[in-house]
């Protein structure tokens, strides 16, 4: 189990680390002794700096909550709140490939009638 413990980038704290993944930022809390992961939230990079301040500005208050039983519960919660916000973002990113798409034919048509 402690490899799996020892990714992401530690943020200011061994136990608070980012994880990068595509084009998304995991945020969680370790205690390595213990064995647990506690899952704070995700984001992109435009609202990272954010996410991470509104993080160290509840530090004491979710490192206890680390250390409560009911940390399975918590994880369960967070991990179906970063599924929707998954999905808002892969919504979003569609959104942008067809706006690209639809530009590039545009400029290819207008390229194709001015010959």
């Amino acid at each position: 189990m402690n490899e799996p413990l020892s990714k992401g980038k530690p943020l200011g704290h061994t136990w608070l680390r980012e994880l990068k993944v595509k084009h998304i930022r995991i945020y969680y809390l370790i205690n390595i002794p213990k064995e647990k992961v506690l899952l704070i939230c995700i984001s992109t990079k435009k609202n990272q700096q954010t996410k991470i301040n509104s993080i160290k500005n509840k530090l004491t208050e979710l490192k206890d909550k680390l250390h409560e039983p009911k940390v399975t519960y918590m994880v369960q919660r967070h991990v179906k709140e970063m599924k929707k916000e998954i999905r808002a973002l892969e919504n979003e990113q569609k959104d942008l490939i067809e706006t690209i798409v639809n530009r590039l034919k545009k400029m290819d048509l207008e390229h194709h009638n001015a010959q």
